[in-house]
């Protein structure tokens, strides 16, 4: 299964990452009396936001992300969906304030529109009916092959994308996030577009380097694709630390940074460049392939 088919799924003991055992299943605000609890009963779970006498329960209905950084949650109430307050942040192995929302404040009333969906889900749909708007009942979670593909009777008529502009649609960010400039998180489109190596090579696209169709996570074996148009030996780092060094170009030239979009999170940039190093010296630019 590949991260993309993990981008949301059913809410259930397998796909929440989150723990809900006591003792861990609090998360308390630094506003005295308002804390959230997370709860397991009748094999389902909730998420309940405590103000004062004041309560409100929502059922955890939705898992946006696989949980290998952090997940959030969505609930259906009728026919629609709104975001829990409370996420899990993997790093931290605890539950958190859901991104954009004010600490202290029991706030379950965040709808989550078409747009969101698009990129978490491989089919949603708003419908209009007697009693309003509500999302379709024929939805399908994750991003499966369609969603990239098209729809097709046989293999041999799926269609094959190339260029930036299918990723794009889900990695590019959104139209009205602050900051304007490209984030770490999001817009990996943007940040790419922002490289030497892809204002020069005329060609690259996110296939140069990912394999969508493989779960890869290993920094070696995507280092290894900078050898295409790299020569790792004129890198005078790798050329210093042997075989081992040259497995590491992306740890050097792509490092994780945070993002100014979520402050709790940091990415993998995706502006190949030369990066300032622990010790404040510049790393090395390999040299182009002729």
């Amino acid at each position: 299964m590949t991260a993309h088919a993990n981008a949301s799924s059913v809410a259930t003991a397998k796909s929440i990452a989150g723990p809900f055992e006591n003792g861990r299943n609090l998360m308390r605000t630094q506003v005295p009396g308002v804390y959230f609890r997370m709860e397991q009963r009748d094999g389902r779970f909730y998420q309940t936001g405590i103000q004062g006498g004041r309560s409100q329960t929502e059922p955890f209905d939705l898992v946006i992300g696989s949980g290998r950084r952090g997940q959030s949650y969505l609930y259906w109430k009728k026919g629609l969906l709104f975001q829990l307050p409370v996420s899990y942040h993997a790093g931290s192995r605890r539950w958190i304030n859901s991104p954009g929302y004010q600490d202290g404040a029991v706030h379950f009333g965040r709808g989550i529109p078409p747009e969101c969906l698009d990129c978490h889900a491989s089919r949603f749909r708003l419908e209009r009916t007697a009693t309003g708007l509500r999302y379709g009942e024929d939805y399908s979670l994750g991003i499966q092959c369609a969603k990239c593909h098209g729809e097709a009777e046989r293999h041999e008529q799926i269609v094959r994308p190339s260029g930036l502009d299918l990723c794009a649609r889900c990695h590019s960010g959104l139209h009205d996030e602050e900051p304007l400039e490209p984030d770490v998180h999001g817009n990996q489109v943007g940040m790419l577009k922002a490289s030497r190596c892809f204002q020069r090579s005329g060609s690259m696209t996110c296939s140069t380097c990912h394999d969508v169709h493989r779960m890869e996570r290993d920094p070696g074996i995507l280092s290894a694709r900078c050898a295409l148009c790299h020569q790792p030996a004129s890198c005078p780092t790798a050329a210093a630390g042997g075989d081992s060094s040259s497995t590491r170009c992306v740890e050097c030239h792509m490092p994780t940074m945070p993002s100014k979009l979520i402050e709790v999170q940091a990415y993998r940039t995706h502006r190949i460049a030369v990066y300032k190093t622990a010790q404040g010296h510049a790393g090395p630019r390999p040299s182009p392939r002729r």
